[in-house]
């Protein structure tokens, strides 16, 4: 319940930021900031003690952990170009650390992945905005030089260090090329299973190079509704990630295809036919980008929905509350121990 409400609070000050911001451009005014920072310390207060409780209370299973990871992975997704890069690269390393633990056996998140830095991070962020919009200063809006902004060059500052660092010292990045190394490295005498296991990454492969085959094609649509698009695409990335973690928890293997896969195929062909060969669209594609969104949510709800009562039935607990010890069991925890 605590990783529940935790994510609740990063999709409030997301829609909230979403109505004052829609293209993820321009300025909300000062309190939306100050009610972003605390969303973000109650999100990440939340996530880092619910494990603590469930210790505490004797309540640890296996769907706490699920309902801990995937809940993360759905806090990952919060027009310009590097809002899109921005949301790839949250999403790439906490996926491809997710499948390095189901053959290591441990998650590892990098410096800047876990549950605190980054989060510190971006209250600061909104805070620094929000004291500034207090005296009416759009402080990331002062050029630099030319059009470029301090908020854009800030970001580009971010992407340049990102793309060094994975290439001068990846094993200090805890990115996704790490991860790809470690899990070769640990079946290199078994080159058969090398193979199966990088054709595992055929489902993150084709979200994210399909889809950004066609955000590309369709730059127009994405300028247009930069935060409808992000959130479908980021709504299959929480699909993949929840199906990564429960086969890892019930040790099944990864399939390399699933329904979520399907939208992409689609998006990308009816971009392609219409840009590449001049051809009148299958379908409009604005039509196609809310039933995407519409399919990817549901698929989601319905997943979560399903691994939910299966879980439940299967551990005999309940998803929400923690049963109390009857009165008998409570007595003869308060006796005292019996002396020879």
């Amino acid at each position: 319940m605590l990783t529940l409400i935790g994510v609740m609070f990063n999709y409030v000050f997301y829609f909230l930021l979403g109505y004052y911001t829609p293209h993820l451009t321009g300025v909300a005014p000062a309190w939306v900031y100050f009610v972003s920072a605390f969303c973000i310390f109650a999100y990440q207060s939340l996530d880092n003690i619910d494990g603590r409780q469930a210790r505490r209370t004797g309540s640890s299973s296996p769907l706490g952990e699920l309902f801990d990871h995937v809940c993360d992975a759905a806090s990952c997704p919060l027009g310009p170009w590097y809002g899109y890069a921005t949301l790839l690269a949250i999403c790439l390393p906490f996926y491809f650390a997710h499948w390095e633990e189901y053959y290591s056996g441990s998650l590892v998140l990098g410096k800047w992945n876990g549950p605190t830095e980054a989060q510190v991070l971006s209250m600061a962020v909104y805070v620094g905005t929000g004291i500034a919009r207090c005296y009416d200063f759009d402080f990331w809006s002062i050029n630099l030089f030319g059009e470029i902004s301090i908020g854009k060059a800030l970001a580009i500052s971010f992407y340049i260090g990102a793309v060094l660092t994975c290439a001068t010292h990846p094993d200090r990045s805890g990115l996704s090329a790490d991860s790809i190394g470690k899990v070769v490295g640990m079946l290199k005498h078994r080159p058969g299973a090398i193979i199966k296991a990088l054709l595992q990454l055929t489902p993150i492969t084709v979200v994210v190079g399909l889809g950004s085959l066609w955000i590309g094609l369709s730059w127009e649509l994405f300028v247009a509704h930069p935060r409808t698009i992000m959130m479908s695409c980021a709504m299959a990335f929480v699909y993949l990630v929840t199906r990564l973690i429960v086969q890892r928890i019930c040790s099944e293997p990864i399939r390399i295809f699933y329904v979520i896969e399907a939208p992409f195929f689609v998006l990308s062909f009816n971009a392609v036919w219409t840009r590449w060969f001049m051809m009148t669209p299958l379908v409009e594609e604005e039509v196609l980008m809310w039933l995407f969104l519409v399919y990817s949510v549901s698929n989601v709800v319905f997943l979560g929905y399903s691994l939910i009562r299966q879980l439940c039935a299967h551990l005999k607990i309940n998803a929400f509350t923690i049963p109390y010890p009857s009165s008998s069991a409570a007595s003869k925890k308060r006796l005292p121990a019996k002396r020879d």
